[in-house]
């Protein structure tokens, strides 16, 4: 083991602490046996993200360890015969070991028991809280070691992860080993886990049709890279749980929800906007924008918008949400009447495409850590989407001239063409996303 010594003034050790990053940790894949030369191999998956074998020196294989390894590698070992071909749940395989440096053999391996008062494979998930770096009773920092065996079962895949690549707010089953250093858990298993919605998840807008596709590393599974914003991201890869034929229906300017593993790949997602094929032109953008809409903006000609979040992309979209109520979240469209630096005021429009600014308007605060997307007609087509932060002066309001009776009379040419409307994505009261077209 490798320590953290303290001195005092006088030279000497007064505290010592384990460093929870020395220890090997693995996990046990399978134990064979070379007949020609009678050594025992050992395969593993590492904490490090790569699969090893190792020749097992003879000093561990002695009769008694032989039966201790192999009883913990298979449910149905027999010591007696020595068979056994049901591997144990993979919460049972975890091990330490080390390496001679002379030899290149394993000298010493260790299965490890999960640590006591953490998940265990009876009492199902627990919720990652970012900002205490925890699930449930385990606690993680930098130097505790990750292994995602989310899709360990389905496709045998297992690939390392850390607590960065973990959503807030989202269930993981999760085993915790060792001895706590530091108040850490120097090694945690992942066995089950993908992100759904909640308070602090944030859409992505789609900037090219199309993808691309490669291989992980990891797990040598084919991954897919698609275009999208996201934040000051400029892609998100996906894992081959998602669809091609889903992949290639996503356009640009779509807006989409997705969910992640606990590796950060995009597992499923639900497009929540669509213009179709293309974006429109500010011109058709205005016409079909335009129309008589009610308080929830989604009647609107020639957009798919959902009227509600339960249509054809997606028929539970909010049951998938785990901390608000689906009556909670409201998906806003129309055109931008006013904003501040804390506001926003939407237009309503009635039958005669008439917006009465007294009484026909709706007003929604800033959450604030929205994210805000604008669509500027003003640039060159490849540059006209952009993210600025936080920064709502992004958003500009709509030019307009309204009636002595304060109505705007959106058949008017003078009032289409200077118009900004905006798609967004309220949760309890406040926008959290926002994208807003504005006119050139």
């Amino acid at each position: 083991d490798n320590y953290k010594l303290y001195l005092d003034s006088f030279g000497k050790i007064y505290k010592y602490e384990i460093s929870a990053s020395a220890v090997n940790w693995a996990i046990a894949e399978r134990f064979t046996i070379s007949y020609s030369d009678d050594e025992y191999k050992l395969t593993m998956f590492t904490a490090d993200g790569t699969t090893k074998s190792y020749y097992v020196d003879s000093k561990v294989t002695t009769p008694d360890n032989l039966n201790t390894i192999l009883s913990n590698m298979y449910l149905d070992w027999n010591v007696n015969t020595y068979t056994g071909t049901q591997l144990s749940p993979i919460e049972y395989r975890v091990i330490t070991y080390k390496i001679s440096s002379a030899t290149g053999k394993i000298i010493s391996l260790d299965f490890v028991e999960q640590s006591a008062n953490t998940l265990s494979s009876t009492t199902g998930k627990e919720v990652y809280n970012a900002r205490n770096n925890t699930i449930g009773s385990i606690r993680l920092g930098d130097a505790t070691k990750m292994i995602d065996a989310t899709e360990y079962l389905s496709d045998n895949n297992l690939c390392a992860t850390s607590y960065a690549d973990l959503t807030d707010e989202t269930e993981y089953k999760a085993f915790a080993y060792g001895e706590i250093v530091n108040n850490i858990y120097p090694f945690v298993l992942i066995t089950e886990g993908e992100a759904a919605y909640n308070k602090n998840t944030r859409f992505a807008v789609i900037t090219e049709t199309g993808y691309s596709e490669e291989e992980d590393p990891e797990t040598g599974d084919y991954i897919y890279e698609i275009s999208a914003m996201y934040g000051d991201a400029t892609e998100l890869i996906v894992s081959d749980d998602v669809s091609t034929t889903d992949l290639v229906n996503l356009m640009k300017g779509d807006i989409i929800y997705f969910k992640t593993n606990a590796k950060g790949y995009v597992t499923d997602f639900d497009k929540i906007f669509s213009f179709g094929t293309s974006v429109p032109t500010q011109a058709t953008l205005a016409a079909n924008s335009l129309v008589a809409n009610s308080t929830d903006y989604s009647s609107l000609t020639g957009i798919t918008i959902p009227t509600t979040f339960n249509y054809n992309f997606s028929t539970d979209f909010t049951t998938e949400w785990t901390d608000v109520d689906a009556d909670a979240i409201q998906v806003i469209y129309g055109p931008v009447i006013e904003r501040t630096d804390r506001l926003i005021t939407f237009g309503e429009i009635d039958s005669s495409c008439i917006t009465d600014i007294n009484s026909g308007v709706a007003e929604f605060g800033f959450a604030t850590d929205v994210n805000v997307y604008t669509y500027d007609y003003s640039l060159s087509a490849k540059n006209r989407l952009g993210y600025s932060g936080s920064a709502v002066s992004a958003i500009l309001p709509s030019y307009f001239y309204p009636s002595d009776d304060d109505k705007i009379d959106w058949t008017l040419t003078e009032n289409q063409e200077a118009v900004t409307f905006a798609f967004a994505i309220v949760v309890e009261g406040e926008i959290v996303d926002i994208l807003a077209f504005i006119p050139a």
